[in-house]
């Protein structure tokens, strides 16, 4: 899978990406930082919520002054599926 991904004049400095995949064994939550720095965590489902672990981590970029430009989704054979978030800062 590709992505094609355009900034449209923001400062690539200013921006984070988030990256949440889901299989039917477990998930992973990908971030990239503004300083090109890539974080992975990989979860079991049993013992931890994709949805809710996302939405920290969504939630804890907002509180820094980030806003969420896009995002996408793109999915396999189900139940698998990626999410991608651009978040930008003014």
């Amino acid at each position: 899978m590709m992505a094609m991904v355009s900034f449209q004049g923001f400062s690539q400095g200013n921006t984070v990406l988030i990256v949440g995949h889901r299989t039917t064994l477990d998930f992973a939550i990908s971030v990239i930082s503004p300083e090109y720095e890539e974080s992975k965590n990989t979860y079991k489902h049993k013992d931890n919520s994709f949805y809710i672990l996302l939405k920290k981590e969504l939630d804890h970029w907002i509180k820094m002054g980030y806003k969420i430009i896009d995002s996408s989704i793109a999915s396999g054979t189900p139940p698998n599926y990626e999410v991608i978030y651009i978040l930008v800062k003014d």
